[in-house]
């Protein structure tokens, strides 16, 4: 099983459009700069449209732009807008065998063992933006 790559694609479209600033960049010019498929970029684009993280110019000159700003964009908004907001551990897909002790109480503990990993994992994208991630990139950058 592999992990989706949806966040990441979004994170690197919502900084880039934070770079460019008031300027529609169109879903080529994201693709060319994430590496990848501009049909896959406009998808991305437009489940975070959905959730209001971008908006739409349209025409020649159209692109995408921010559609708040990057310190208002919290990661766990960009998350819950491209995978969801069910729980990253998945549960089981079929009903575990109540004859069996494990089967029995597997999904309880399961739960209890998660709970905390998932909350870690929500809290810390909460407290992180896309400005964030923009000054991030910023003091990775050489300097000129």
């Amino acid at each position: 099983m592999s992990n989706s790559s949806r966040f990441a694609v979004a994170v690197h479209a919502l900084a880039v459009l934070a770079l460019k600033r008031d300027r529609p960049v169109s879903s080529a010019d994201l693709a060319d700069s994430i590496g990848t498929n501009p049909a896959f970029v406009r998808q991305i684009l437009m489940q975070l449209k959905a959730a209001g993280l971008v908006k739409a110019r349209l025409g020649k000159m159209g692109g995408s732009l921010l559609g708040d700003a990057p310190d208002a964009i919290s990661l766990l908004d960009v998350y819950d807008a491209v995978e969801g907001t069910n729980p990253v551990f998945a549960r089981h897909k079929s009903h575990p065998s109540e004859d069996c002790v494990v089967g029995r109480h597997i999904l309880t503990v399961l739960d209890e063992v998660t709970a905390p990993a998932e909350d870690a994992f929500r809290t810390e994208l909460a407290g992180s933006t896309i400005a964030t991630v923009v000054d991030q990139i910023g003091r990775h950058a050489p300097a000129g």
